[in-house]
């Protein structure tokens, strides 16, 4: 019990004090190999919550000195005023969260490869990450991310995608459907969502967003047209995991399926 309360380590730090979920306070290790050049007499992690205005605002009056804030899951108006303030300095770097939007192709409307498509017509991903995210995020047109070994950039993946954004043709295809409208379930509200909801209407979509903490449950069970959330991998699961792959795994109800794939992991 003393190991897990105060672990040995060789670090920099060492655990002064821990409440659980709350504070861990620690000090400097005065055993530190390289103690002399360790600058900080301490450091305390505190849980400030999952509210980004509540961080700028301990920011500002100095409750706290440093937060990390994710693109994909923070306000990009907290993230701009940040930016802006002078008595602040924000270190940006390559996020690994990725904002995706799978979608249900074993039932309507997206057993229709035409629903499909039309979604991908009316979705300007541009627009979304420049105007919406506040140049806080880059667009992704294929399965990658800013760590991807694959691609040199998000318009390299442009280049690569084969639908582009194209309101006629996305509305073309709605009227060959007669129409299209679904259920996009997520399990927080985003001002992407708000943005894609808007550009499909350009095209004659209409999208409700469901915001449910039962949104785990309903991918799991398979009981969803189209979800959002946001994954700390570029992964196609919304339940967040790489069980996809196997037509056998409780997590594979959500949409995605290929036999050849399964089998090339097996071998």
């Amino acid at each position: 019990y003393k190991f897990v309360a105060a672990p040995v380590g060789a670090g920099p730090f060492k655990i002064f004090s821990d409440d659980p979920g709350q504070q861990l306070v620690m000090q400097k290790n005065t055993l530190y190999w390289d103690a002399k050049n360790v600058y900080l007499d301490g450091i305390t992690w505190q849980n400030t919550g999952l509210d980004a205005q509540t961080w700028l605002t301990n920011l500002t009056i100095s409750t706290i000195q440093s937060v990390p804030m994710f693109g994909a899951l923070t306000s990009p108006a907290v993230l701009s005023a940040v930016k802006s303030d002078p008595a602040l300095s924000m270190l940006q770097g390559a996020s690994t969260n990725v904002s995706i939007l799978p979608v249900n192709t074993f039932k309507a409307p997206f057993n229709d490869i035409r629903a499909r498509q039309a979604i991908n017509y009316c979705m300007d991903r541009g627009a979304i990450a420049k105007d919406v995210m506040q140049g806080f995020a880059t667009p992704a047109y294929v399965l990658s991310g800013p760590d991807s070994q694959a691609l040199t950039g998000w318009q390299q993946g442009q280049s690569l995608n084969p639908i582009q954004y194209n309101v006629a043709k996305g509305t073309a295809l709605v009227k060959a459907m007669g129409g299209l409208s679904f259920t996009v379930s997520t399990n927080s509200p985003s001002p992407v969502l708000t943005a894609l909801q808007q550009q499909w209407a350009q095209c004659g979509i209409k999208a409700q967003i469901n915001i449910t903490e039962e949104y785990l449950s309903l991918v799991q069970d398979g009981n969803y047209q189209a979800a959002y959330t946001v994954n700390v991998n570029a992964s196609l699961n919304p339940a967040g995991s790489t069980n996809y792959l196997d037509p056998n795994a409780i997590n594979n109800k959500f949409g995605w399926k290929d036999n050849s794939i399964w089998t090339l992991v097996q071998q």
